[in-house]
Protein backbone atom coordinates (compact mmCIF):
# COMPACT_ATOMS: atom_id res chain seq x y z
CA UNK A 1 0.00 0.00 0.00
CA UNK A 2 2.85 2.35 0.82
CA UNK A 3 4.33 1.78 -2.65
CA UNK A 4 1.04 2.82 -4.25
CA UNK A 5 0.99 6.12 -2.36
CA UNK A 6 4.65 6.77 -3.19
CA UNK A 7 3.88 6.12 -6.85
CA UNK A 8 0.91 8.50 -6.72
CA UNK A 9 2.95 11.21 -5.03
CA UNK A 10 5.84 10.78 -7.48
CA UNK A 11 3.53 10.93 -10.47
CA UNK A 12 1.69 13.98 -9.13
CA UNK A 13 5.02 15.79 -8.76
CA UNK A 14 5.88 14.88 -12.35
CA UNK A 15 2.50 16.04 -13.62
CA UNK A 16 2.63 19.34 -11.77
CA UNK A 17 5.73 20.24 -13.76
CA UNK A 18 4.23 19.12 -17.07
CA UNK A 19 2.18 21.29 -19.36
CA UNK A 20 -1.54 21.37 -18.52
CA UNK A 21 -2.45 20.46 -22.09
CA UNK A 22 -0.22 17.39 -22.10
CA UNK A 23 -3.16 15.21 -21.08
CA UNK A 24 -6.50 15.91 -22.70
CA UNK A 25 -9.90 14.51 -21.74
CA UNK A 26 -9.61 11.59 -24.15
CA UNK A 27 -6.37 10.36 -22.62
CA UNK A 28 -7.62 11.07 -19.11
CA UNK A 29 -10.76 9.02 -19.75
CA UNK A 30 -8.76 6.08 -21.13
CA UNK A 31 -6.53 6.17 -18.04
CA UNK A 32 -9.57 6.30 -15.75
CA UNK A 33 -11.17 3.15 -17.12
CA UNK A 34 -8.01 1.07 -16.98
CA UNK A 35 -8.13 -1.79 -14.47
CA UNK A 36 -7.04 -0.71 -10.99
CA UNK A 37 -4.10 -3.10 -11.20
CA UNK A 38 -2.64 -1.30 -14.23
CA UNK A 39 -0.19 1.57 -14.24
CA UNK A 40 -2.57 3.75 -16.28
CA UNK A 41 -5.08 3.83 -13.43
CA UNK A 42 -2.37 4.89 -10.98
CA UNK A 43 -1.42 7.63 -13.43
CA UNK A 44 -5.05 8.75 -13.49
CA UNK A 45 -5.14 8.93 -9.69
CA UNK A 46 -1.83 10.78 -9.59
CA UNK A 47 -2.95 13.24 -12.24
CA UNK A 48 -6.19 14.04 -10.41
CA UNK A 49 -4.31 14.53 -7.13
CA UNK A 50 -1.73 16.69 -8.90
CA UNK A 51 -4.42 18.91 -10.42
CA UNK A 52 -6.04 19.35 -7.02
CA UNK A 53 -2.70 20.16 -5.40
CA UNK A 54 -1.77 22.69 -8.07
CA UNK A 55 -5.20 24.30 -8.45
CA UNK A 56 -4.06 27.74 -9.62
CA UNK A 57 -7.40 29.47 -9.18
CA UNK A 58 -7.70 28.16 -5.62
CA UNK A 59 -11.35 27.42 -6.32
CA UNK A 60 -11.18 23.80 -5.16
CA UNK A 61 -11.23 22.97 -1.46
CA UNK A 62 -10.76 19.23 -1.23
CA UNK A 63 -10.26 17.87 2.24
CA UNK A 64 -10.25 14.14 1.56
CA UNK A 65 -7.72 11.76 3.13
CA UNK A 66 -5.62 9.85 0.57
CA UNK A 67 -7.22 6.55 1.55
CA UNK A 68 -10.72 7.92 0.74
CA UNK A 69 -10.21 9.18 -2.81
CA UNK A 70 -12.65 6.76 -4.48
CA UNK A 71 -15.75 9.03 -4.36
CA UNK A 72 -13.73 11.96 -5.68
CA UNK A 73 -12.30 9.86 -8.52
CA UNK A 74 -15.80 8.57 -9.32
CA UNK A 75 -16.99 12.15 -9.77
CA UNK A 76 -14.26 12.74 -12.36
CA UNK A 77 -14.90 9.41 -14.11
CA UNK A 78 -18.65 10.10 -14.33
CA UNK A 79 -18.03 13.64 -15.58
CA UNK A 80 -15.80 12.36 -18.37
CA UNK A 81 -18.35 9.68 -19.32
CA UNK A 82 -21.27 12.13 -19.33
CA UNK A 83 -19.53 14.92 -21.27
CA UNK A 84 -17.94 13.30 -24.35
CA UNK A 85 -18.17 16.58 -26.26
CA UNK A 86 -15.62 18.12 -23.87
CA UNK A 87 -12.95 15.42 -24.11
CA UNK A 88 -10.72 17.49 -26.40
CA UNK A 89 -10.22 20.01 -23.60
CA UNK A 90 -7.35 19.98 -21.14
CA UNK A 91 -7.54 17.15 -18.63
CA UNK A 92 -6.78 19.51 -15.76
CA UNK A 93 -9.62 21.84 -16.78
CA UNK A 94 -12.04 18.92 -16.93
CA UNK A 95 -11.04 17.72 -13.47
CA UNK A 96 -11.69 21.18 -12.02
CA UNK A 97 -15.04 21.40 -13.84
CA UNK A 98 -16.03 18.00 -12.50
CA UNK A 99 -15.11 18.77 -8.89
CA UNK A 100 -16.35 22.38 -8.60
CA UNK A 101 -20.00 21.47 -7.87
CA UNK A 102 -19.08 19.46 -4.78
CA UNK A 103 -15.68 20.84 -3.72
CA UNK A 104 -15.98 24.54 -4.49
CA UNK A 105 -14.41 26.84 -1.92
CA UNK A 106 -16.82 29.01 -0.06
CA UNK A 107 -15.31 32.28 0.98
CA UNK A 108 -16.86 34.31 3.73
CA UNK A 109 -16.23 38.05 3.50
CA UNK A 110 -14.41 39.59 6.42
CA UNK A 111 -16.44 42.21 8.25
Amino acid sequence: MRNIFLTIISFSLFISSASASYIDGNLLKSMSVAPVSENAHLQFVGYVVGVIDSNKQNNLCVDVPPNELTPLLDIVINYLANNPEKLNASGSDLIVEALIPKYSCTFTPKS
